[in-house]
């Protein structure tokens, strides 16, 4: 961790993207709050394919190696239809995804954090209630209320046509 004093953050929303700016930001010496209006890190979940781009973020953020760790090497696949049908295959991938749940994800991130980082359970304040902070990340979601407070309503996502895959393990990986 960096020495000294880099400046004072509020990160609103504790989700992968907010904890994993606040783990960054930690490691360089800032002052970081995280506002969650969970009381908790959620206890299930889907696994997620962190490419290199994103075990890259997370490196950056000071938890190198640890995903890899816990989670699986994704070196091979299928895209199939709702009736086992065959797609596409893909192999010999450049460099393979790591499969990690993402409650194991988010664990891995509130655990790396100061424990005085965190306030689950505490909705973000209003954009005006944080002067005190050198920067303001929204990090809240999809639905972000800072979108809002800044943008208004009429920034808010619009359904582009293009869908998510997701697959799934009959049973969690080892760990």
């Amino acid at each position: 961790m960096a020495t000294g004093y880099a400046g004072k953050a509020a990160v609103l929303g504790g989700g992968i993207g907010g904890l994993t700016t606040a783990n960054a930001l930690a490691t360089r010496g800032w002052h970081v709050d995280v506002f969650e209006r969970a009381a908790a890190p959620p206890t299930t979940g889907t696994a997620l394919g962190l490419w290199p781009e994103a075990v890259e973020a997370l490196e950056l953020a000071g938890l190198g190696g640890q995903a890899q760790r816990l989670g699986v090497l994704q070196e091979s696949g299928a895209l199939m239809r709702w009736d086992g049908k065959v797609l596409g295959r893909f192999s010999d991938i450049r460099a393979p995804a790591i499969l990690l749940s993402r409650p194991v994800l988010l664990e891995l991130l509130v655990g790396a954090l100061p424990s005085d980082t965190l306030r689950f359970g505490t909705a973000a304040p209003e954009l005006t209630d944080l002067t005190g902070y050198d920067v303001v990340i929204g990090a809240d979601g999809i639905g972000s209320a800072v979108r809002d407070q800044i943008f208004g309503p009429s920034y808010r996502p619009v359904h582009s046509g293009y869908a998510a895959w997701r697959g799934w393990c009959p049973e969690p990986p080892p760990r």
